[in-house]
């Protein structure tokens, strides 16, 4: 199994749960990080240091605004993710799991936030 993990907004959000999970899939499933952040090469060092500060067990560090290509050419089937942009390209056979947070969710009124691209009101209800 292949499973893909975000950084801001889901592994800075719940580091304890994904040190968790990724250290309990070692041997077991391949975790690749995927992140927006700047590639370069001192970026990539502060974001190695900031996984290993947390406990994060990976095998793969992919800098690329585009997830969703990322996810295809590697034939990830588990995706942990904030934002509905980086999954809305996937096919159904992709288990997405969305991490809720206060980017993509308004913690007072218990509605999640979403903008044209990404989603509309299929009722209308309250």
């Amino acid at each position: 199994m292949k499973v893909a993990i975000d950084i801001d907004g889901v592994i800075s959000t719940y580091p304890q749960f994904f040190a968790a999970l990724t250290n309990g899939l070692k041997g077991k499933a391949e975790i690749f990080i995927l992140s927006n952040r700047d590639p370069s090469e001192q970026a990539r060092r502060e974001t190695e240091k900031e996984l290993e500060k947390w406990g994060i067990w990976f095998e793969h560090l992919i800098f690329s605004g585009k997830k969703s290509k990322v996810i295809l050419e590697n034939g990830i089937q588990v995706v942990f993710e904030n934002e509905d942009e980086q999954f809305m390209d996937l096919p159904k056979e992709v288990l997405v799991l969305k991490v809720r947070e206060e980017g993509n969710f308004d913690f007072e009124t218990g509605k999640w936030v979403y903008g044209r691209k990404t989603g509309y009101d299929i009722g209308g209800k309250e």
